[in-house]
């Protein structure tokens, strides 16, 4: 089968970290299928195009869907499957693409069937929760789209943002990347670190919504008597964490956050809101073996936090994490990439 990627510039991390598995597993798909990865679209015919969502950053930001709708019936024309790649903040998911595409492929799913016919304040459920639970208003409201049933018969699990280089110097790596295209270049090293902090939770950072503001202020609140919250460099940072027992990722412009994964990496236990809402791939987060859940309201946050003392029980759920982690980066794990590749073929190839 001939496959086409076609990827947004790698100006963006988040279509570094969609492509990354890709080229990180590209022997082992070669096998099976024609794979290209291209940065523009040519005058080529494939079986299937991979469409990455930030192919289109520039028009999104200025609202051009004109544009994008062009666009897309071009590349419409240029293969018999579209598949569009979803891998932005959360759950939300734009209904504008839907009739373009013949699939919408998204890097988590909801667990509720339901989800999408339902809209939610913020866009986000976790931002529709603070509004509901503690009245948390934005200054700029929006919902989340309603999909049809047909549209979200397109839906399909992707995979995440986690089979990426969250190294130090992961992010400098990818602008030299973004130029030469080398491959050895993604490969990364990691030196771990004794541990004597307890917990890392540089978590004081300001966003433009006050819904997800509020679970950060939150949390900062109760731990001024843990441990310091204010932001540091980002090599103190990366030195904090990895010197760490535990450390705190509490959600961002979406669930799966960059900070989830350096934490894995530097093998520290991590500590998050549950994750149980949504099913995501590779799924990193199973509480009580990869990570450590509090409830969305805080109520057992102050019991969670307290886990933080036994440091033996840090160390296995940081070195459950850390391995899961670091499996995908093996042969093993390209194979396992792959194959779930495969399954995501035979879905959409009918």
């Amino acid at each position: 089968m001939n496959i086409n990627f076609l990827v947004g510039k790698l100006d963006y991390f988040n279509s570094y970290a969609f492509i990354y598995p890709v080229y990180n597993s590209i022997n082992e798909l070669s096998k099976k299928n024609k794979i290209k990865i291209s940065y523009d679209l040519d005058k080529n015919i494939y079986d299937l195009i991979f469409l990455d969502s930030k192919f289109f950053y520039k028009s999104f930001i200025k609202s051009d869907y004109i544009s994008i709708q062009k666009t897309l019936d071009n590349i419409r024309g240029k293969c018999k499957i579209l598949v569009y790649c979803d891998n932005e903040a959360s759950l939300f998911i734009n209904n504008k693409i839907y009739q373009y595409v013949d699939f919408y492929l998204k890097s988590k799913l909801p667990i509720n069937k339901n989800y999408y016919s339902l809209k939610y304040y913020g866009l986000r459920s976790y931002t529709d929760f603070y509004n509901h639970k503690f009245n948390i208003i934005d200054k700029n409201e929006r919902f989340s789209d309603i999909l049809t049933e047909d549209q979200s018969k397109k839906n399909i699990l992707g995979w995440n943002n986690g089979i990426c280089d969250y190294s130090l110097y992961g992010n400098l790596k990818r602008k030299i990347f973004s130029i030469t295209k080398l491959n050895f270049i993604l490969k990364f090293n990691i030196t771990l670190q004794s541990k004597t902090n307890k917990l890392s939770a540089r978590i004081n950072q300001s966003y433009s919504r006050e819904t997800i503001n509020f679970q950060r202020k939150y949390l900062t609140k109760i731990l001024r008597d843990y441990t310091e919250t204010n932001r540091v460099n980002k090599k103190q940072y990366f030195n904090e964490i990895a010197k760490s027992y535990s450390s705190l990722s509490p959600f961002g412009w979406g669930e799966v956050c960059y900070r989830d994964f350096e934490i894995f990496l530097n093998k520290s236990m991590l500590i998050k809101p549950t994750m149980e809402h949504l099913i995501t791939w590779p799924n990193y987060y199973v509480n009580n073996k990869t990570y450590l859940n509090f409830e969305w309201d805080f109520n057992n946050f102050e019991k969670i936090i307290t886990a933080v003392d036994d440091l033996d029980y840090c160390s296995y759920i940081a070195d459950n994490g850390h391995q899961h982690f670091m499996s995908f980066f093996n042969d093993e794990g390209r194979k396992k990439f792959s194959n779930y590749f495969d399954n995501i073929l035979n879905k959409v190839v009918i």
